[in-house]
């Protein structure tokens, strides 16, 4: 049986998610995760406004994934940590999310990506660009 976690992040949404809808395609489970990172809200300067747009989002979130007869899982720590602990605890077989772009989450994923890997299958998506910032490039090749 596949049994997927997709790790939600800056994509509190049902419709329009490639990480949930590629899930649900390719796997027989789908568990649904949100990490509250204090290192990635640090990086992101998450300030008290944010802070209640982000509750009252995961509280929306989970009343949608609630009439889908699934539940978000919401944890709290470091996000290797907290993915590692959920891998086991629902015997992931794969692991899906959208890209976010800061430069420090960028590295951390790539970090996250290649550590889960060896574990089981890691895909990223797409969630919230027209276009991949390296895609789009200047005449002579360089990024804008």
């Amino acid at each position: 049986m596949k049994r997927a976690i997709v790790w939600l992040r800056q994509d509190l949404r049902l419709s329009d998610n490639p990480a949930l809808s590629y899930a649900c395609l390719e796997c027989d489970e789908v568990f649904p995760v949100f990490i509250d990172d204090p290192d990635e809200q640090s990086i992101s300067n998450v300030g008290s406004a944010s802070r209640v747009w982000l509750h009252q989002s995961l509280q929306t979130l989970a009343v949608d994934l609630s009439s889908k007869n699934s539940t978000l899982i919401i944890r709290k720590g470091a996000a290797l940590d907290i993915l590692q602990q959920l891998i086991a605890e629902t015997k992931a077989t794969h692991i899906f999310w959208n890209r976010c772009y800061e430069p420090a989450i960028k590295q951390r994923d790539t970090d996250i990506n290649e550590t889960l890997q060896q574990q089981l299958e890691v895909k990223s998506y797409r969630g919230n660009l027209l276009n991949e910032p390296w895609r789009i490039l200047k005449g002579d090749g360089t990024p804008y």
